[in-house]
């Protein structure tokens, strides 16, 4: 027993000093060859190894985010594919795990943004299956590239996303009708998500928000002239400093208030101007917005969440407001 036991203390011993001398980037080594024998639990523990050794090769996260996406640690993932990302921007591949990621999640804005990009980087996918919502969304955001692109008379991004988008539909089994369809069907949802994700925090009426929504949807179903006045207007007053405007009204309100207690009837009734001029264009504002006139709103937060949803869809088209 007591052979066995000291056997076994040799063996530890002998384990614990192979892994202490493993350097890096023979970790990092046995990550890829684990990685290509489809052994998703190893590249992970080496890429562990490797990591702690110091190693600053992008490629000890993009296997450890590739392995944990294949277990389904879609979390894990992502993390890794953000590092990858900072580290090396022009790698496709990593956009494509990330947003397969996001899609198995149910994120689908993030996910299609993932796609839109990894298609600039270079990647054409194959293969994909029609039944699946996330895989149908690469050729959805294929296709919001069209149809905004030609919009905005961008004839050659159209002709690229065309090219791409067929390339894409013969490889998979994919009819342009099937994709046009899915895409109808299931555009206002994406809109709604990505409304949903930019306004989460932000003070502001339930209507504003549906507002918001149903017109960036209604641009991107139908994107012509008219719907694209409708969010240019939205932009174009939310441009505005309205919450430097909101704090002159305020600060008038109070204004009032304290020189009609000493007296200065000129001056309260001026302040008093300001304030009846200042609550009209808010109010005016409000109706455009669709929010009540006594609404509470985060004008600043709004304005920012409102120019990340348009570049998020096309980042041509603040350039044309």
């Amino acid at each position: 027993m007591k052979k066995i036991i000291a056997t076994l203390a040799l063996v530890f011993i002998l384990a614990a000093s192979v892994f202490a001398q493993t350097t890096a980037d023979e970790w990092l080594k046995k990550a890829r060859e684990y990685l290509e024998k489809d052994d998703y639990a190893n590249t992970i523990t080496a890429c562990n190894e490797a990591i702690k050794r110091g190693s600053t090769n992008i490629d000890a996260y993009w296997f450890r985010g590739f392995a944990y996406y294949q277990i389904k640690n879609y979390d894990a993932a992502i993390a890794d594919c953000n590092t990858v990302i900072n580290g090396a921007p022009d790698f496709p591949n990593v956009y494509v795990i990330r947003g397969n990621a996001y899609s198995v999640k149910g994120v689908y804005h993030k996910a299609v943004a993932d796609w839109r990009t990894s298609f600039e980087k270079g990647f054409v996918p194959s293969g994909l299956d029609k039944s699946n919502q996330g895989y149908m969304w690469v050729c959805g955001a294929l296709y919001m590239e069209i149809v905004i692109n030609r919009f905005l008379g961008k004839s050659d991004v159209v002709t690229k996303y065309d090219n791409w988008l067929n390339t894409v539909c013969n490889n998979s089994g994919v009819t342009r009708a099937e994709v046009e369809k899915f895409y109808r069907d299931n555009v206002r949802a994406l809109i709604v998500a990505v409304v949903d994700g930019e306004l989460t925090g932000i003070t502001m009426p339930e209507s504003t928000v549906s507002y918001v929504k149903d017109t960036l949807a209604n641009f991107c179903l139908t994107p012509n002239q008219n719907n694209f006045n409708i969010i240019k207007n939205i932009y174009q007053l939310l441009n505005r400093d309205l919450a430097f405007a909101q704090r002159i009204v305020d600060a008038n309100v109070r204004d009032v208030e304290v020189f009609e207690s000493l007296g200065y009837k000129e001056a309260a009734e001026a302040a008093r101007r300001i304030v009846r001029d200042g609550q009209n264009d808010f109010n005016e504002i409000r109706r455009l917005l669709n929010a009540p006139n006594d609404a509470p709103i985060d004008w600043r937060g709004l304005r920012s969440a409102y120019i990340k949803i348009l570049n998020g869809l096309n980042t041509e088209l603040i350039r044309r407001m």
